[in-house]
């Protein structure tokens, strides 16, 4: 197991925070009447103090409260309480914390001051958190976003949601956990939040990476990189480089891994950030095992351990401990000696390390842990031949294991995953046609004008040249919006039109049943995979549907993923290809979404269906006369000939497709095309469109 670093932060006030301390200590100095304002300024200082030196907040926070007290003001009573929690969380006080917390929360909500209320709800969610209580972190985060929700704080609405998703993340509740952080994730992109939004793709990448989605993982954690860099912030940084050093060490790729672990021990060594230090050893000391170097490996695990009992952190306490019950089990006899340590004690000091960690894991509700400690006990017992015991913890094992991750659990995910992004798209569709909706009726009110104008006009003034030529000008301008408006209508139903068929709901229906009948066949493997590039695909079509155009390769792994489901789903066996010419840049060159899927779709489900020789499907992209020709090219049965009494029928999608390439013509006055090719075994598609880039 890895150290995990959690971006979880006390929300404090911000508007006066960055007020310098000596400054406010000289007010205050200076400020001769005992009120309410000089209540609030102990109380700055005193939280300004927290993260430097929180003994002398603690002073500060008592003056708050006397002077909240003797002036009998229970408004300011919040402020001093919750100044009083700040400084206890800074120095590991949690329980006492979580006390004065509640204080302030009772004296905001009489004062009616909900957001203040809410934050110290907040609050005391993660003071129940340090402390391992899930339950009561759960409780007060829960609150505290049924008020940040009521007064549409929407940064409290965010973090409070991450706050959530991460507890029950650690009690094992997957689905619930991977809910709160999609809606956290929703909210922050409307509100373009950077700080949330980093918080937000951070924990999801943590918790696909306990689900073993080491890409998902990647991608999540990639995102927060780049977020965290444009913001500047170090320690933030320094979180992301750890968990991504997490992801790349889980995917055995260790010297990448150590890459990343050694550039967050050294900016958290800069910043004297005691966990994430004792993060970045634990997690360089794991990696280094893996790769059998156990020289360094003893005193890393050490400065880890003593660094997390220090901080009073129980989880990582039990990592550590079964970490180096590993040690114990694994390092090289020479190693004993040189640390004279007798090799008869390598038994027992592994058990008991291991044994320490499982106690741990059972005290703060690691379910998730619980399951790993049984298991690796039962691999030591059986190791050192003692099966009773061995077999008593793999039992143990199982139970634990079935409890808290199987099928149903993670289809939950998978549905969660497609909700959010139909969701999303669904708001962005109703938003894109209230916006069309306006602008129609604003060209009829327009139009309506001009109208009235024209005909007013007409009555007052005689038929000049001059107004005849003005009158001329109106019409021919209201023909040409007229005519914009008709095109924009045209292209907003092809693109719907193109939309529903990429969604073709009897693929989506056939794919559902074939991941039904995996499980039912007990192919959990094949379910797995199938409803990852199943999701994948999904969540590129409906990115890409509001786009006009994307680069070359997202389009092509679209359509790979799509050909890849397919030969996985039916029992129809085909191969295919795909060549791209030398001289064209996939991440430059512009396609419009998916516009050569209906054609292998035909290749597959009507070229293939009654042929007899195995399947190919080639797919070819180049450039001529500055044009994009791509090429679809299949040795089915071909297209069924029309006779006296039948047509030849096309599909849907290859008719849009026709209706798109129409289209993009009218719009740019240019003269591409869609041919078909009868081959004498098989059928050629050639699409020719404009050739583009990004630049």
């Amino acid at each position: 197991m890895k150290c995990y670093i959690i971006l979880i932060l006390l929300f404090c006030y911000t508007l006066t925070w960055g007020q310098n301390t000596d400054s406010l200590i000289r007010v205050i100095i200076n400020n001769k009447t005992e009120d309410t304002t000089k209540v609030v300024q102990y109380a700055l200082v005193s939280r300004n103090l927290s993260s430097s030196d929180p003994e002398a907040g603690l002073l500060y926070a008592d003056s708050a409260l006397q002077l909240s007290l003797k002036i009998k003001s229970s408004l300011k009573l919040g402020s001093a309480y919750a100044a009083f929690a700040y400084n206890y969380t800074a120095i590991g006080s949690d329980s006492i914390a979580i006390n004065y917390f509640e204080k302030a929360y009772q004296y905001y909500v009489q004062s009616d001051q909900l957001n203040h209320a809410a934050r110290a709800k907040h609050n005391q969610g993660l003071n129940y958190y340090n402390l391992a209580i899930y339950a009561g972190a759960i409780d007060a985060h829960k609150t505290a976003y049924g008020i940040f929700k009521k007064t549409d704080f929407k940064a409290g609405q965010t973090q409070t949601l991450n706050s959530l998703g991460i507890n029950f993340m650690e009690i094992g509740d997957y689905p619930k956990s991977l809910n709160y952080h999609l809606q956290s994730l929703q909210i922050s992109q409307a509100e373009n939040d950077s700080n949330n939004l980093c918080q937000s793709y951070m924990n999801i990448g943590l918790l696909y990476e306990k689900l073993g989605q080491y890409e998902k993982s990647l991608q999540s954690q990639s995102t927060a990189l780049k977020i965290s860099e444009k913001l500047g912030n170090p320690v933030l940084l320094a979180r992301v480089y750890n968990n991504l050093g997490n992801v790349y060490d889980l995917m055995n790729q260790p010297d990448q891994a150590i890459t990343l672990y050694e550039k967050a021990l050294a900016i958290n060594t800069e910043n004297e950030y005691s966990f994430g230090i004792a993060s970045n050893y634990s997690n360089l000391g794991i990696v280094e095992m893996k790769i059998g170097n156990y020289d360094s490996l003893y005193s890393m695990l050490s400065k880890a351990l003593i660094l997390f009992d220090e901080i009073g952190d129980e989880n990582n306490l039990a990592m550590m401990y079964n970490e180096i019950g590993d040690w114990y089990t694994e390092a090289p006899d020479h190693l004993f000696k040189k640390l004279n340590i007798p090799l008869s004690q390598r038994l027992p000091l592994a058990l008991k390390n291991k044994k320490e960690a499982l106690l741990f894991r059972y005290k703060i509700n690691d379910l998730s842990g619980v399951a790993d400690s049984h298991q690796s006990l039962s691999k030591l017992f059986q190791k050192y031949m003692q099966p009773d015991s061995a077999l008593f913890h793999y039992e143990m094992y199982v139970i634990y294991k079935d409890s808290i991750f199987n099928d149903k659990a993670e289809l939950t995910i998978i549905k969660n995953e497609l909700e959010f992004e139909f969701d999303k798209q669904k708001a962005l569709d109703q938003a894109q046609f209230n916006n069309e909706i306006k602008l129609k009726q604003a060209e009829v009110e327009k139009q309506k004008l001009m109208k009235n104008g024209f005909l007013a006009g007409l009555s007052l003034i005689t038929l000049t040249g001059i107004f005849a030529f003005v009158s001329y000008k109106r019409r021919r301008d209201a023909v040409q919006k007229e005519e914009a408006a008709r095109l924009l209508a045209e292209k907003t139903e092809v693109e719907m039109k193109a939309l529903r068929a990429q969604m073709n709901p009897h693929f989506i229906f056939n794919s559902l049943n074939s991941i039904n009948d995996f499980i039912t066949r007990n192919n959990s493997s094949l379910a797995s995979n199938y409803t990852i590039k199943f999701a994948k695909l999904m969540r590129m079509v409906l990115e890409n549907s509001e786009k006009e155009e994307i680069v070359l390769r997202d389009d092509l792994n679209a359509l790979e993923w799509y050909m890849q489901l397919e030969q996985m789903r039916t029992a129809t066996k085909f191969q295919y290809q795909i060549d791209v010419a030398e001289n064209i840049n996939k991440d430059e060159t512009l396609i419009p979404p998916l516009i050569l899927q209906p054609f292998v779709e035909n290749s597959i489900w009507h070229g293939f269906q009654n042929s007899t020789v195995p399947g190919h499907i080639q797919i070819s992209i180049s450039i001529a006369d500055n044009k994009l020709l791509c090429v679809v090219e299949d040795n089915g049965s071909g297209r069924v000939q029309p006779t006296a009494t039948s047509q030849t029928k096309k599909s849907m999608g290859t008719n849009i497709t026709q209706e798109r390439i129409n289209l993009i013509n009218k719009t740019n006055q240019t003269n591409y095309s869609l041919n078909y090719t009868d081959l004498p075994q098989g059928l050629k598609v050639d699409v020719i469109l404009p050739y583009k880039t990004c630049y």
